[in-house]
């Protein structure tokens, strides 16, 4: 997958088009990549910088046959294995969602204020110069490339919103949590489902709760990091080899949990491994009584809840998985739309223009690319779907019976 954005610095300049370079880089790109993959007969060995160093040498050459000048910003993404490979070389960015978290994203790369580096006739920046990351990828995450008129117009909270609310979220793996952790757990409410906000509210109450078993259990610790919880039954998920995409750094802390093998589904399993999550948990207090009147530890009883942690995480794993592509890539760029054309609107332009001291209100009128993948673990999908089926023909079959 891949972003470029022609600077727009050429404009009113003879012979220049901006447009034309970022599609030939973005072009060559393809094709070099598809060269790759034909070649190696994978794409194990790929390495992004090569192929945008390949696809700018043979976009200069172009350049210099039919006589333009131009420059673009470039972002490059590679699925090889279970890897996401990212050459990031401007102001384009990649965002990578897990279970309605972020686990990664990209920082600008700039000279100084709106002069991004650039690929073009005449800079001085080389594909070699761009910003190089190797993120572990996992079934279910959601990677998102997009122009820096997606970043300039939206906060990142405001992007991770967008998001979520296009995920298909089923609430119905959290109600046992609620039950076990009474107060404290705020489940999400039927008027937060239909408003579409349900995305934000599972992943708060899933990240509270995994916060929350970890300190009563007593592995929390005083700075409120709390390390992670791994289970001897755990195994490493099987490594995705797809990505289902379509179009319209520095990491971040890991605080999604590592997806258990299987389909997704929200079925039983072996325990998970569960990753951290920073937050400001309540100090384990005394035995409390839980259902039926059994006094229980606060550790039994987050020993207790760790299934349920687990196949709440699963159910979110599941759902993100499905998530449609498209629908996510059109509802940001639409977003980012009108965000760029509100004038008294807050923006991420609009705040570091002012930190270099310069005066600027409301949204950045810029071009808007956006391309959007899902990563699926083809096995993954298909025992999903092979368990649907079966479970399509229980039902079948207990309704003949019933008919009869």
């Amino acid at each position: 997958m891949g972003v470029g954005d022609g600077v727009g610095g050429w404009h009113g300049q003879d012979n220049a088009n901006a447009s034309l370079y970022a599609r030939k880089i973005m072009h060559y790109s393809s094709v070099e990549l598809e060269r790759a993959g034909t070649d190696n007969g994978q794409l194990a060995a790929v390495d992004p910088v090569d192929i945008l160093q390949r696809a700018y040498d043979r976009t200069s050459k172009d350049a210099a046959a039919l006589g333009f000048v131009g420059s673009t910003t470039a972002c490059v993404v590679v699925l090889a294995n279970d890897e996401l490979r990212i050459a990031n070389l401007g102001d384009c960015g990649v965002a990578i969602v897990r279970q309605g978290e972020y686990v990664f994203r990209t920082e600008e790369q700039v000279h100084s204020f709106n002069y991004p580096y650039q690929l073009g006739t005449t800079a001085q920046d080389l594909p070699g110069d761009s910003q190089r990351f190797h993120v572990r990828a996992q079934h279910g995450d959601i990677v998102v490339i997009a122009s820096d008129g997606v970043w300039d117009n939206l906060f990142d909270e405001d992007l991770l919103g967008i998001v979520r609310a296009q995920i298909d979220w089923d609430p119905q793996p959290l109600d046992a949590l609620g039950a076990m952790f009474g107060d404290g757990f705020e489940r999400p409410s039927a008027a937060t489902v239909s408003s579409g906000t349900l995305g934000s509210a599972f992943a708060g109450a899933l990240s509270w709760a995994s916060s929350a078993l970890l300190a009563k259990s007593g592995l929390g610790g005083e700075s409120g990091a709390i390390p992670p919880l791994t289970s001897s039954a755990s195994s490493e998920p099987e490594p995705p080899s797809s990505t289902t995409t379509a179009a319209a750094g520095t990491p971040l802390p890991p605080s999604p949990s590592s997806p258990p093998e299987g389909d997704g589904g929200v079925g039983v399993g072996a325990t998970p491994t569960l990753q951290p999550c920073t937050a400001d948990v309540a100090p384990a207090g005394p035995a409390r009584t839980w259902t039926g009147g059994e006094a229980v530890t606060e550790m039994q009883l987050a020993a207790a809840a760790i299934p349920l942690v687990s196949r709440a995480r699963r159910a979110a794993v599941h759902a993100s998985a499905r998530a449609n592509p498209q629908t996510i890539a059109d509802a940001i760029a639409s977003r980012a739309k009108e965000a760029s054309e509100d004038p008294r609107g807050a923006s991420p332009f609009q705040s570091r223009a002012l930190r270099e001291g310069l005066y600027y209100q409301g949204g950045k009128v810029d071009d808007i690319s956006v391309v959007v993948g899902v990563v699926r673990d083809p096995t993954r999908v298909i025992r999903g779907q092979l368990r649907a089926v079966a479970s399509a023909g229980r039902g079948a079959a207990a309704g003949g019976g019933g008919r009869g």
